[in-house]
């Protein structure tokens, strides 16, 4: 897990990754801290919209993927909409990124991982 204070190191250093015009695939409307802090040293944002129920459209996001694609950030439960995709879709959409649309040098750093990144907040009292 990692706690969303550090979202924005982590953009700034995914998009570091491989020059500038790395793809940051999100849903939009979202929570855009990775997004945001990518753009500032090249980073290109790629938005989605939410489907008809106000989920992340798993398919639509998939089909975004490319050679230039740095991450996906999704957000489950969706902020600020609080809508989740089941655990089975989340699953087929996960296997279909990595087995379908991965880049060879992706699908061979995918492989040697467990667990790819999970991202985490915790919510401030104010």
């Amino acid at each position: 897990m990692v706690l969303g204070e550090i979202l924005g190191f982590l953009g700034l250093y995914l998009a570091g990754q491989g020059g500038p015009g790395g793809e940051f695939i999100y849903s939009t409307p979202g929570y855009l801290a990775l997004i945001d802090a990518a753009a500032r040293v090249g980073g290109v944002g790629v938005p989605v919209p939410l489907n008809a129920q106000y989920q992340n459209d798993l398919p639509a996001l998939s089909g975004k993927v490319n050679r230039r694609t740095r991450a996906i950030y999704l957000v489950n439960p969706h902020n600020p909409t609080g809508t989740v995709n089941n655990g089975e879709k989340f699953k087929r959409f996960l296997v279909r990124i990595y087995r379908v649309q991965s880049p060879s040098w992706m699908k061979r750093i995918l492989s040697t991982l467990r667990i790819l990144v999970r991202v985490g907040s915790f919510t401030r009292a104010c």
